[in-house]
């Protein structure tokens, strides 16, 4: 069976500042990561396909914002659409936690 394949990258924006916060390769199990003050996520290489992300306390101000893509690859003979069928359609989730004195 053929499938979609999913890249999704997340990049933080400030202003005119953009970082690289997140970037997973591997559909079928996406990495997890922290961004702490005491957690080294592993350096992301976007050219060569290498998992990984921001390192440090991930400091979003009011205005700031996430931007995710997610690139898809269709190794299928049809149209793929947005469906909860894995290999069947296009699905691209991004899943995130924050804490902090004003979150709400």
């Amino acid at each position: 069976m053929t499938r979609a394949i999913r890249t999704p990258l997340s990049t933080a924006v400030a202003g005119t500042q953009r970082d690289l916060v997140y970037a997973g390769f591997v559909w079928s199990e996406p990495i997890t990561l922290q961004y702490d003050s005491i957690t080294k996520n592993a350096v992301a290489d976007t050219t060569k396909t290498i998992e990984g992300g921001w390192s440090g306390i991930l400091d979003l101000k009011a205005g700031d914002k996430i931007e995710w893509s997610c690139h898809v690859i269709n190794k299928q003979s049809t149209t793929l659409t947005f469906t909860n069928q894995t290999y069947l359609g296009e699905m691209c989730i991004v899943d995130a936690e924050a804490v902090g004195p004003n979150c709400q």
